[in-house]
C-alpha cells in the first residue's frame, strides 16, 4: 500500500509552468500540470510521431530512401524503364551505324580502302563526252536503249532483283573501289534521273563535294546512290517505283567537272561495280 500511495502521490504531484517577459519579468500566463498529464502528453506525442512517420513512409516515396524497404510496383516500373533504356541504346546504336553507312555511301565519310589494292582511274570527264552523248542517244529508240542497257539481275539468297538504268548516258568513268566507288554517266543537263528499282528514299542532302545527293534502299540490302544532281525530286521516306524520276542531272559539287550522274550501287554495305548489272557504251 505505501508503494501505491507513493505512485499515486507522484502522478498527482502538481507543477506550475509560468510564462514571463524576458526583460521585465512581467507575468504573462501560467499553467498547472500534474505528472500524470505530463506523462500522458508525452505518450500521446510519441504515438502521434510514430503514426505520422508510418504514414509518410508507407504512402510517400520516402520509403524508397530507407535501406531494406522496397515497393513491388516501383521495382517493376524501374525494371521496365531499364529494359526500355537498353532497347533504346540498341536502337540508337543501330541508327548511328546505319547513318554512318549512308554517310559513307553518299561521300560524307571516306571509304576505308587501306587494304584494297590501288588501281588507276580517270579523274575528270573527257572534254568531248557531250559530243558522244549527242552521237549515242539519237541512234536508238527509247525502248531499244532501255533493253540494251538492262543486263543481269542481282541475285541475293535465291531472289532476283531486276535493276533499270538510271539515265540514258555515256560511260565516262569506270568503277574503282579505291577512289571511285561507282560510275560516271555523261548526259545533258536537266535529264531525269530514275530510280533503278522500287524502294524508299533514305538520304536526300546537299554535299559540298558531291552536290545534291539522293539514295534509295531496295530489297535484298541493295542501296543505290545518285550524286551531282541539279535538283532532288523526292524527300526522305518517300516510296518510289522502278524507273520513277527522283532527281535531275546536274553539275553540282566541287568534285563535278561537267553535267553528269555519278551512280553507285551498294550490296550488303559494300560498293559493287554497276557495270556488272548494266551495259553502257564506253567513252
Amino acid at each position: 500500500m505505501p508503494r501505491q500511495n507513493r505512485i499515486k502521490k507522484f502522478l498527482n504531484q502538481k507543477h506550475k509552468l509560468m510564462l514571463m517577459h524576458a526583460d521585465t519579468y512581467e507575468h504573462k500566463k501560467s499553467y498547472q500540470l500534474t505528472n500524470k498529464k505530463l506523462i500522458l502528453g508525452i505518450i500521446l506525442l510519441t504515438i502521434a510521431y510514430f503514426l505520422l512517420s508510418y504514414l509518410l513512409i508507407s504512402f510517400t516515396p520516402l520509403k524508397n530512401t530507407i535501406p531494406g524497404t522496397s515497393d513491388p510496383i516501383a521495382e517493376k516500373k524501374h525494371s521496365e524503364l531499364v529494359r526500355q533504356l537498353n532497347e533504346m541504346k540498341i536502337i540508337v546504336s543501330k541508327q548511328d551505324s546505319f547513318i554512318h553507312s549512308i554517310q559513307k555511301m553518299s561521300g560524307f565519310v571516306s571509304l576505308d580502302t587501306s587494304k584494297i589494292q590501288k588501281e588507276e582511274r580517270v579523274t575528270y570527264l573527257p572534254k568531248d563526252y557531250l559530243k558522244k552523248v549527242e552521237q549515242e542517244q539519237p541512234n536508238h529508240s527509247h525502248e531499244d536503249h532501255e533493253d540494251e542497257k538492262l543486263s543481269k539481275n542481282i541475285v541475293v539468297k535465291g531472289k532476283s532483283l531486276v535493276l533499270f538504268p538510271p539515265i540514258n548516258g555515256v560511260l565516262t568513268n569506270k568503277f574503282d573501289i579505291l577512289d571511285h566507288a561507282g560510275i560516271d554517266l555523261g548526259s545533258k543537263l536537266n535529264e531525269p534521273v530514275k530510280s533503278v528499282a522500287e524502294g524508299y528514299i533514305i538520304f536526300s542532302e546537299f554535299s559540298t563535294d558531291n552536290g545534291f545527293v539522293i539514295a534509295v534502299t531496295h530489297d535484298e540490302n541493295v542501296v543505290s546512290i545518285y550524286k551531282h544532281n541539279s535538283k532532288i525530286l523526292k524527300k526522305v521516306g518517300s516510296f518510289v517505283k522502278a524507273g520513277e524520276p527522283i532527281a535531275v542531272v546536274g553539275n553540282t559539287g566541287e568534285n563535278s567537272t561537267g553535267p553528269h550522274l555519278h551512280f553507285e550501287l551498294w550490296l550488303n554495305g559494300k560498293p559493287v561495280n554497276p557495270l556488272d548489272y548494266f551495259s553502257y557504251i564506253e567513252k
